[in-house]
């Protein structure tokens, strides 16, 4: 079947570290493999786009004003391009290149006698951050559960109005909060990486002060909210103003390698009507979870 290379997920090189720390490696990986097979065992993504609450429960929409931003031309493209194709789930040889990748993140995090603290850090905040997003996504806005039904009602309802070409329904009445992050979402992530940081420093002896993991938390999370703010408008040509967060970065809104895989990521997620790519801004669990889905092209369906 078609596959995306797993040139795109060659692992770091692991640096010279003690037998304990890879003994920690070794650990870490296992846990989170255990974690992953449990936690998908009991809660399922049980919803798709037909899954949708009515318009009439949700709550009121905030009016917003237009700011008439105009998309990278070559943004539009991959969007065109990545909405024709179908998705399927990601070969056993990509999710072993994205363990490999895995295990040399942590064993580079915890190399404190080879690696610096700045990097060590950065690379935790990350790997907090892709976990937090793909827990929220999937266990949170595609849940069953009453007690999140605010953010599912949301979120399903974004599918829902979604075409295959990305754009919105002539007759969606979308809420900003369908396309942006809250502040609320914002504080919260940094709240948690800051949290995450200081749990694994602790156990572990990683070196992380407060105040450093305080900043590298708030420097991922502007990184992050800025790529989604401005990207995922661009994806369904949605240009208001979000009264109740961060704007968006036209900068941003240009084509690298990084943007195509994070636009093409989240088309699958539509066209697989919620069923994977629950990642958005950073890649990682969905590989793990093995909900990880990459186009089929015409050219590699044939064969």
């Amino acid at each position: 079947s078609g596959v995306v290379s797993a040139r795109h997920f060659l692992p770091l090189p692991l640096p010279p570290i003690t037998m304990a720390r890879r003994s920690l490696t070794a650990m870490a990986v296992a846990a989170s493999l255990t974690a992953a097979n449990a936690f998908t065992a009991v809660r399922p993504p049980a919803l798709s786009r037909f899954g949708a609450r009515s318009r009439a429960s949700e709550p009121a929409m905030t009016m917003v004003a237009s700011i008439g931003k105009a998309t990278d031309p070559g943004v539009t493209q991959i969007v065109a391009e990545s909405s024709t194709y179908d998705f399927v789930k990601a070969s056993a040889l990509e999710r072993a290149g994205a363990t490999s990748v895995l295990i040399g993140t942590i064993a580079t995090i915890g190399a404190t006698d080879t690696v610096p603290e700045g990097l060590r850090l950065m690379l935790a905040a990350v790997g907090i951050f892709a976990q937090f997003e793909y827990c929220f996504h999937r266990w949170i806005m595609h849940s069953t559960d009453e007690k999140f039904a605010e953010y599912q009602s949301l979120h399903i309802t974004h599918h829902v109005d979604t075409e295959r070409d990305m754009t919105l329904a002539d007759d969606a009445e979308t809420d900003p909060r369908h396309i942006y992050f809250s502040g609320k979402t914002s504080q919260a992530s940094v709240a948690i990486c800051f949290a995450g940081l200081q749990a694994l420093s602790i156990p572990f002896d990683l070196g992380f002060d407060p105040l450093s993991s305080l900043v590298a938390s708030v420097l991922v999370a502007c990184v992050h909210t800025s790529y989604w703010q401005t990207l995922h408008g661009d994806i369904h040509e949605y240009y208001e103003e979000n009264p109740g967060g961060a704007p968006r970065f036209d900068l941003l809104s240009a084509v690298n390698p990084y943007t195509r895989w994070l636009i093409t990521n989240h088309v699958g997620h539509h066209v697989i009507r919620g069923q994977g790519n629950y990642n958005i801004v950073f890649p990682g669990p969905d590989y793990l979870f093995g909900t990880c889905f990459v186009p089929l092209r015409s050219d590699e369906g044939s064969r």
